[in-house]
């Protein structure tokens, strides 16, 4: 049986929130997190189980954790919609949840945000501008918690989403199948320790 290292912790310090509100959704900026979330997280027109104005379907229900500051959003397009990158310093400080020397080795190669990342040649031109502003979530720290279960507010590591069968180990929920064929923007480039459940980068996915 395969280790799904789920987190239920809170992360220990989480910023106040102050938001744009509209019925069930909310807006929220990276100096003012939802605090609806135990994680710190960021995103547009987010409801109570994370999706947002981008994907709002029934099964969009996961926030991601980037690696250029550690903040979830729902997508990439909430990300750099409305995360100030060049705060991030000290969020990233404040919400990391790995030892000094995670910390270092994650970030020795990623000194700053909106790093112009190196893209293989399969790469669209949308995807390789995504890349240019945001780092994916490193293949070093894929048991670390990184991806929040909308539904329950479980926190899974990269490595038992990307080995979930679409749907939370925890409570069930779906999650879209269609996302992990687009695992390219959100997460490292080694992918081999995840087996077979990360697919080729496509536009039309989340």
């Amino acid at each position: 049986m395969k280790n799904i290292n789920i987190d239920n912790s809170s992360s220990p310090q989480h910023l106040p929130a102050a938001h744009t509100t509209t019925g069930n959704q909310q807006t929220s900026s990276f100096a003012q997190p939802d605090d609806r979330f135990s994680v710190t997280l960021c995103g547009v027109g987010v409801d109570a189980e994370t999706r947002c104005t981008h994907w709002a379907g029934p099964s969009d229900v996961i926030a991601l954790r980037f690696g250029c500051c550690e903040v979830f959003s729902p997508c990439y397009s909430c990300h750099l919609a409305v995360v100030a990158h060049a705060q991030t310093a000290q969020v990233s400080r404040s919400v990391s949840s790995t030892s000094a020397t995670a910390t270092t080795t994650a970030t020795s190669s990623k000194s700053r945000c909106h790093t112009e990342s190196a893209v293989s040649g399969h790469q669209s031109i949308r995807e390789q501008t995504v890349q240019s502003q945001i780092d994916p979530w490193p293949a070093e720290r894929f048991d670390d918690p990184a991806v929040l279960c909308g539904v329950c507010r479980t926190t899974l590591s990269a490595r038992a989403y990307l080995n979930t069968a679409a749907m939370c180990p925890a409570c069930g929920a779906a999650f879209n199948p269609g996302c992990r064929q687009h695992h390219g923007l959100y997460f490292g480039t080694d992918t081999e320790c995840v087996g077979d459940n990360v697919h080729k980068s496509n536009t039309d996915c989340r």
